[in-house]
């Protein structure tokens, strides 16, 4: 792999890039924008700098993304990815400056090993998720967009929760236009259903989350988005597809985590206390390790590795951005709660009920 100072001068520096930031790399591109690598000129400290696409004319949602990062800077945990700054030059595009992740993400691993990870890796992040997510909850915060491309890692095998707040306040300024970004696979059934939620929607998750972790695909990954949808308000919860792999515990843990109605779902707090937790959980010198082993397959993903972006392929079909020609729904969010989809990288509007009875169609608009 080239040096830093061989690769800053070759890649591309858009016109808007922060004065204070020079571009190593560019990491790849996900649903809002582009992810670099970038060197902080004053200190040296390397970070990831995402270049986001704003809505245009969307000043109020603008300033709603500027409050959200301000409350994300004061978040301080080993478990949660450090924010550092946005900068916006002109109306089009905003930079957020973040910690940046050297071992890329779960989702990066699973894919440059095509493995599923083994059980006491599993727990292993699932704790890790747990004490970042407990922080979270604890300053009236959730997360709402838990999934492997969301969990990074270092170098030295830390875990950390990325992409919460920021991405949840663009989906739902996005929803004001009627669209909506990325996959449902992660959401929780109160959310489809447009019920008040709260933090129980991460552990949802997370559950979902551990399967992608056993069986490299979150469940109904080959299935079209918008029969997902409607598949998770009505079908049963999903479970790990072949139980025998698997210690009673984990299978325990994934159902508790995946139990429909969010009031019989435990919180953050409780379900850090399951038997799949008890005995030595610590397993960051194995991370550490496998980072190291796939490190040359893990830059050569081309993915935004260190940001929180990206995930496996599915067929083209689920891919790209759809708009929903039906009746709008209402899209409102709180620090506790909210009304409608806004909850991970989904917007849908209308409920399933409506979309069911054919009162609006599907479109791809790019």
């Amino acid at each position: 792999m080239a040096s830093d100072a061989t690769t800053a001068s070759t890649t591309e520096r858009p016109a808007d890039c922060p004065e204070n930031l020079d571009l190593v790399e560019k990491l790849g591109k996900g649903s809002y924008g582009s992810v670099y690598k970038a060197v902080v000129r004053e200190t040296g400290e390397v970070v990831a700098a995402k270049r986001i696409a704003l809505p245009r004319q969307d000043e109020e949602g603008y300033k709603a993304v500027q409050r959200e990062i301000s409350v994300l800077q004061e978040c301080k945990h080993p478990n949660v990815v450090r924010y550092h700054a946005s900068h916006k030059l002109g109306d089009r595009f905003l930079w957020i400056v973040m910690e940046y992740c050297a071992g890329g993400s779960v989702s990066d691993l699973i894919r440059v090993t095509d493995a599923p990870l083994p059980e006491d890796l599993i727990r292993y992040v699932c704790q890790e998720c747990l004490k970042g997510v407990q922080y979270l909850h604890g300053i009236h915060r959730i997360h709402r967009d838990i999934k492997c491309s969301n969990i990074l890692l270092t170098s030295e095998g830390e875990v950390k929760l990325a992409d919460f707040g920021v991405a949840a306040q663009l989906t739902s300024t996005m929803s004001k236009r009627n669209t909506f970004i990325g996959t449902p696979h992660w959401m929780a059934p109160e959310v489809i259903r447009e019920s008040r939620y709260d933090g129980k929607v991460d552990i949802w998750a997370l559950g979902i989350s551990a399967i992608e972790m056993a069986e490299k695909y979150a469940p109904r990954w080959f299935v079209h988005p918008m029969r997902v949808l409607f598949m998770i308000s009505k079908d049963p919860a999903p479970r790990l597809e072949d139980p025998q792999l698997w210690s009673a515990a984990f299978q325990d843990f994934v159902n508790r985590c995946l139990m429909k109605e969010a009031r019989s779902r435990p919180r953050a707090d409780q379900i850090s206390e399951h038997d799949f937790f008890r005995g030595e959980c610590d397993r960051k010198e194995q991370v550490a390790d496998l980072v190291r082993e796939n490190r040359e397959a893990l830059f050569a993903l081309n993915a935004p590795i260190a940001s929180g972006d990206g995930e496996g392929k599915r067929p083209s079909t689920s891919e790209g951005t759809f708009s929903w020609n039906g009746a709008a729904g209402r899209t409102e969010n709180t620090e506790a709660g909210a009304t409608s989809g806004s909850s991970g990288s989904v917007v849908f509007h209308g409920t399933v009920e409506e979309a069911e009875d054919y009162g609006g169609t599907f479109v791809r608009v790019e």
